[in-house]
């Protein structure tokens, strides 16, 4: 079903970057292309208005808090079956289950269907783009996609692993300098710094690219 929906289609992946703040309203004027965004930058959206058509999940972690404002009638689910059950029982318009290569539907009956490998992606944006390169997308747009650090955090300050239930990162994010150890060509020139995790996010992108 989403392989019909996002053929040949115009892709926007949202992401909550720090960047997003610079061209977020560009997003209300558009009507030529899907947009699909992560989970986390769905307060960013809502405070400008902003209802995408689809949502991604891909972390089993419980960050459901995010979409608390949305109205969520208006919007479809894409997320494995492994998500937490608190994204499962929000209603929204519609969710598509994906079959990956860790599902736990694997082996029964569902095996018929097709499945996508997102191993291959480490983070949800990254996972973002590899489906729907593979649901056969014309072109893919990423904004809010930021894989360096300014002095802001997440855009809207969402971030917060505090929130996050049994956690394992359950502290309050920090500066990251110690961690910058890394550069990235920068997007209008030069060089930025980032860490190690964000480089191989770089590294993804450039594979499916």
């Amino acid at each position: 079903a989403l392989k019909n929906i996002f053929k040949n289609q115009n892709i926007i992946i949202v992401s909550p970057g720090p960047s997003l703040e610079k061209n977020i309203s560009a997003l209300k004027r558009q009507s030529s292309a899907i947009v699909l965004a992560v989970a986390q930058a769905l307060p960013a959206l809502t405070k400008h208005g902003i209802s995408p058509d689809f949502v991604f999940v891909m972390d089993p972690q419980d960050y459901s808090h995010a979409l608390d404002d949305a109205d969520l009638t208006k919007i479809c689910l894409i997320c494995p079956d492994y998500v937490s059950k608190n994204f499962m029982n929000k209603s929204f318009k519609k969710t598509y289950l994906l079959m990956t290569e860790v599902s736990c539907l694997s082996e029964n009956i569902f095996k018929s269907v097709k499945s996508y490998n997102l191993e291959n992606a480490s983070s949800v944006s990254v996972g973002a783009v590899l489906l729907s390169n593979k649901l056969g997308a014309a072109k893919i747009a990423l904004v809010g996609q930021d894989l360096s650090f300014s002095e802001q955090q997440y855009y809207g300050d969402f971030y917060d692993p505090t929130r996050i239930p049994n956690s394992s990162n359950n502290v309050a994010p920090s500066k990251p300098q110690e961690e910058l150890k890394y550069s990235l060509p920068g997007y209008y020139g030069g060089t930025v710094p980032t860490n190690f995790q964000y480089s191989v996010y770089h590294k993804q992108l450039q594979d499916i690219a």
